[in-house]
């Protein structure tokens, strides 16, 4: 504990740390950015995301923070930002357009944390945005948080003695990273170290630097606006298929639990199904991808997200990570029939 700590879930907590291009480009998949945020959005949430700057706090509330480092290896910041650039991560903005407060340009940092792979010789990691800065004068949206499901409400689901629990579950790689920001956003998302010569535009009388045009994994209203999409994308793929699936189908922090035989929760970019099944039946089609999550699954594909298939699960009794805690109805641990994945 003197050298590493925990997170809630009892997973260890990554440290910041510098960061090469060879480090981050196996991790990011070639459909950065190609989503605008503006179609994949309804409500209010497009609202906020239309209009950005409305949702500032006002001009006397608003605190410059001092920029947090950019912890990127020197000799290779120029294939970093060429590598971003050319990737549709970050684009190009001269000072004078980075919004300033008290004359001082706002930046925020970047950093990078293990991934714990390889690819060739090289570690990989997952590139993240510290902006904490631009947190700082935003309000907090709500929205989408209060859906959030959490295991600890599922204690009112009960198997009965002849029922087993089977499981799906979909992931998205680099969901937030998927998603391009509207221009206007640009100005509050720049990061605190300017670019080579080499990549800035011929003839710059300023120095140049990165913005995010995709969605921050570190920006306040990024969980908010990530759960409003793939909810969305859920209900557009999945209500309707049937009379038994809809609204009431969703586990969900902020709504009793569903009575239904078939639920589904979303947290993110993870997606999980569970059902209710006869046990006899469930050896039958154990393994089987459902035709619930062959509609997701295009629902993905109609809307450019890429799967993670090495973390998908189709129908099965057994998996890993879920940490439930559920009972059957004459009391037995749920983990007698089967560990749920998460």
């Amino acid at each position: 504990m003197q050298t590493r700590s925990v997170d809630y879930r009892g997973e260890e907590v990554k440290l910041a740390r510098n960061f090469r291009w060879e480090n981050i480009e196996p991790g990011l998949p070639d459909c950065i950015g190609t989503i605008p945020l503006t179609e994949v959005c309804e409500l209010g949430t497009l609202e906020y995301v239309n209009n950005f700057e409305r949702y500032l706090l006002p001009d006397e509330s608003r605190v410059y923070t001092k920029p947090p480092r950019v912890l990127a290896d020197q000799d290779s910041w120029e294939q970093i930002c060429s590598g971003l650039l050319q990737r549709g991560v970050c684009t190009l903005l001269p000072l004078s357009e980075v919004y300033h407060l008290n004359n001082q340009p706002l930046f925020s940092g970047l950093f990078a944390v293990s991934k714990e792979e390889m690819s060739g010789d090289w570690e990989v990691c997952r590139l993240i945005m510290n902006m904490v800065p631009v947190k700082r004068l935003c309000r907090s949206m709500g929205g989408d948080i209060s859906t959030l499901p959490s295991w600890a409400g599922m204690s009112p689901f009960v198997l009965e003695d002849s029922e087993v629990l089977l499981m799906s579950s979909e992931d998205i790689r680099c969901f937030f990273y998927l998603f391009s920001l509207p221009p206007q956003w640009h100005r509050y998302m720049c990061f605190g170290k300017p670019v080579p010569f080499s990549i800035a535009p011929r003839g710059a009388s300023q120095p140049f630097y990165l913005a995010a045009r995709v969605l921050p994994m570190g920006f306040l209203n990024s969980v908010s606006i990530a759960q409003h999409i793939h909810r969305r994308i859920a209900r557009l793929s999945l209500h309707g298929m049937t009379p038994h699936l809809g609204p009431e189908n969703e586990v969900r922090k902020d709504r009793v639990f569903p009575s239904t035989g078939w639920l589904y929760r979303i947290y993110l970019d993870n997606f999980d199904a569970l059902e209710k099944i006869d046990e006899q039946l469930a050896t039958l089609i154990k393994g089987e991808l459902s035709v619930e999550a062959l509609a997701l699954r295009q629902g993905y594909q109609y809307w450019g997200l890429p799967r993670h298939p090495k973390k998908s699960v189709q129908q099965e009794t057994h998996s890993t990570g879920f940490g439930l805690s559920l009972v059957n109805s004459v009391g037995a641990p749920l983990s007698s029939r089967g560990n749920c994945h998460h």
